[in-house]
């Protein structure tokens, strides 16, 4: 990957100072565009990270909010789907913290001066999509062009396939065996 593109999704180290930081990142289509086979096809995305330094580690919280757009999953047609998760990563300096109950810990050299987030915010707006992505479930209805060739026609007697036979005989199976 580009490191001017990793720079630009990266925290400067010597500038997150002990305590307590804020930083803002947008995601936009360009951005996703950097990863091969995304389902994420353009985006209006904000990432706002609250970052709780400490000598031994960095604990960041991402909250990543906006839409995506992504293809339906039934029509294959563009939609625009609403987002927001948030996630937790604790960057540690130190491969002493072996525990930190269901935040993931990544351990990170402790004289780097930059912490690349690209590969994270990628991940976490990938694990934020629903698995089945359809108009219905935003409100909206499916191009009703391509639905016509999903959807035939049951009223229309002309049109019904013949059903295979073999079909009836694996459903006779069961009959015989009782």
């Amino acid at each position: 990957m580009d490191k001017s593109f990793e720079k630009i999704f990266s925290l400067n180290l010597n500038r997150i100072k002990t305590g307590l930081n804020h930083e803002q990142f947008e995601l936009n289509g360009d951005f996703f565009s950097h990863f091969e086979n995304t389902p994420v096809q353009d985006c209006g995305l904000k990432a706002d990270l609250e970052i709780h330094r400490t000598d031994s580690h960095i604990d960041v919280k991402f909250h990543i909010h906006g839409y995506v757009v992504v293809s339906c999953d039934r029509c294959a047609d563009d939609m625009k789907l609403p987002l927001d998760t948030q996630e937790r990563v604790i960057y540690s300096f130190s491969e002493k913290m072996k525990d930190a109950g269901d935040t993931e810990v990544l351990y990170v050299d402790e004289k780097a001066t930059e912490l690349t987030l690209v590969q994270e915010l990628y991940d976490f707006v990938c694990i934020a999509l629903p698995f089945r992505k359809v108009h219905e479930d935003i409100g909206e209805n499916c191009d009703p062009e391509i639905m016509k060739y999903i959807i035939s026609d049951s009223g229309d007697d002309d049109n019904e396939k013949e059903i295979d036979p073999r079909w009836e005989s694996l459903k006779n199976i069961n009959k015989k065996d009782q």
